[in-house]
């Protein structure tokens, strides 16, 4: 798709010289992220509002708090991650977990990741911290959700 500015009634010649170039770096930098992505279509970027999956998840009984976050894939991009912070002695029904989120979420929506853990790590503001969930998502006692 080839956009043309025009100043005036025609094209000035650096007006289209600009404009031809802007399309070959585009195009150079679309080369570039598919052979990134070993020559699947880039990621192409989905804002979340992150509070909503995280209400889907403390809806179940077992879950008392959880926070959510992007964390770095290979294959996609980014993919969610849940950490979940249980009620004492009770274990999560992760079948469970997934069949209540696919009810509620769309499927882009789905953390692909799922940590449990006694509690959030939070700041005394109650802000979620989130180098510590970062550092907790690449651990490797991580579940596939």
């Amino acid at each position: 798709m080839t956009q043309s500015y025009v100043i005036g009634a025609a094209m000035t010649p650096l007006a289209k010289h600009l404009t031809l170039l802007a399309e070959e770096l585009m195009a150079q930098s679309l080369r570039a992220a598919q052979a990134d992505a070993g020559g699947r279509e880039p990621p192409t970027g989905v804002n979340f509002y992150l509070a909503e999956i995280e209400n889907a998840a403390i809806t179940r009984s077992a879950v008392v708090d959880c926070a959510v976050l992007g964390r770095l894939d290979p294959g996609f991009g980014r993919a969610l991650f849940l950490l979940a912070a249980l009620q004492s002695h009770d274990t999560l029904d992760v079948g469970g977990l997934r069949a209540r989120l696919d009810t509620q979420l769309t499927r882009s929506k789905l953390p692909e990741l799922l940590k449990t853990r006694r509690a959030v790590p939070r700041d005394k503001s109650g802000k979620i911290r989130e180098r510590v969930l970062r550092q907790c998502s690449s651990a490797n006692r991580t579940n596939r959700l």
